[in-house]
């Protein structure tokens, strides 16, 4: 491939938006230097736009997980809060109302078992 044919091509991936700008000028400063071509080994810079943690999409997903993540902590401390008002609210006062009612019973029962002696 001739270095006007490279340069060609470099030009097409730019106006793709595959390279930045700062991509193109890099890659055609090596192909006018006669270093690397769009055959041979990759520059740091195009290995760095293939990671994975680089891409958009992965980006966008990594934000979505936090979301999610956020999400279920914030509802376990919704879950929490609720179980707390249902037992300081509802059950807490039963079971003292209960046990008044179990000791008032009690007191009975002795008073009774007393008098039948």
């Amino acid at each position: 491939m001739s270095m006007a044919d490279e340069i060609r091509k470099l030009a097409e991936l730019r106006e793709s938006g595959a390279l930045s700008e700062e991509e193109f000028a890099e890659a055609k400063a090596a192909v006018l230097a006669g270093g690397t071509s769009l055959g041979s080994a990759p520059t740091p810079t195009t290995v760095a736009r293939e990671t994975p943690q680089s891409t958009g999409a992965d980006r966008s997903l990594g934000r979505a997980a936090n979301r999610y993540i956020t999400f279920k902590i914030v509802m376990a401390f919704v879950v929490l809060a609720l179980m707390a008002a249902f037992f300081f609210g509802l059950f807490l006062p039963q079971w003292n109302k209960a046990q008044k009612d179990f000791d008032k019973a009690r007191q009975q029962f002795q008073q009774e078992w007393e008098k039948h002696r």
